[in-house]
């Protein structure tokens, strides 16, 4: 009787000590989640400094109170990207507003071409409103045209002059 004891206590002892340590496996994994946890936020920190310093360093070098060589030349980089961003981003606003200027009758609210004076389904007559474009002007910092109403340019952040 006392083997099947000794048997039951020694496999019983196993089954303790695999969830114990099960257990500080558990411990680990959870220890070592945080740390990497703590770790990207810090990383997330650090990067966010790095762009917060570039972009301080952009300014001084786009306003001259920083005469540097290679800041001019990335500074440069990014200003042409600047002038990308804002020109995709001009035919993309373009793109919309072309798409959401469908030309409905405003009676019975079926499709009306732009060429057309009367609609094709009820008869009565169509009134397209046609935008007028706004004035602009040139932006002396990137040379991009600009709304004429604008007080900084939309592409490179300067201060116009009014």
């Amino acid at each position: 009787m006392s083997t099947i004891q000794t048997k039951i206590g020694g496999g019983l002892n196993k089954i303790q000590d695999t969830l114990q340590q099960g257990k500080q496996k558990m411990q680990t994994v959870q220890e070592a989640s945080q740390l990497r946890q703590a770790i990207d936020q810090l990383r997330q920190k650090r990067l966010e400094s790095i762009v917060e310093i570039g972009n301080s360093i952009h300014k001084k070098v786009r306003f001259g109170l920083v005469h540097d060589e290679d800041f001019t030349r990335i500074s440069s980089q990014i200003e042409q990207v600047d002038k990308e961003i804002y020109e995709l981003a001009k035919n993309l606003e373009q793109l919309q507003l072309d798409a959401s200027q469908s030309h409905l009758c405003s009676n019975c609210k079926n499709p009306a071409q732009p060429n057309d004076k009367f609609c094709g389904s009820c008869g009565n007559a169509v009134n397209i409103e046609i935008k007028v474009k706004e004035e602009t002007k040139i932006c002396l910092q990137c040379n991009e045209d600009i709304p004429e109403s604008a007080a900084f340019c939309p592409c490179c952040g300067t201060v116009i002059q009014g």
